[in-house]
């Protein structure tokens, strides 16, 4: 069950940190992405930057890509 293996650490600034089991970070990656585009309406498009890694420095670009069950995100 993800709802478990993911937990939100801080938020600094314009960033979320998140601890995530090794196991869920694709599905982790999506949902943050996802939520954090469509949480609001506005003119111009926003945009979010994924990062994975075991520690905050040594995080690196990560690509969140649809999945083909979206079971995933629903309640």
């Amino acid at each position: 069950m993800m709802i478990k293996a993911c937990h939100l650490i801080p938020q600094v600034h314009d960033e979320l940190v998140l601890e995530v089991d090794p196991a869920f970070t694709k599905e982790a990656a999506l949902l943050l992405k996802v939520c954090m585009e469509t949480a609001a309406s506005l003119l111009v498009p926003l945009q979010v930057k994924l990062k994975v890694g075991r520690t905050w420095a040594t995080s690196e670009p990560f690509e969140a890509v649809e999945l083909k069950d979206e079971t995933v995100l629903g309640p």
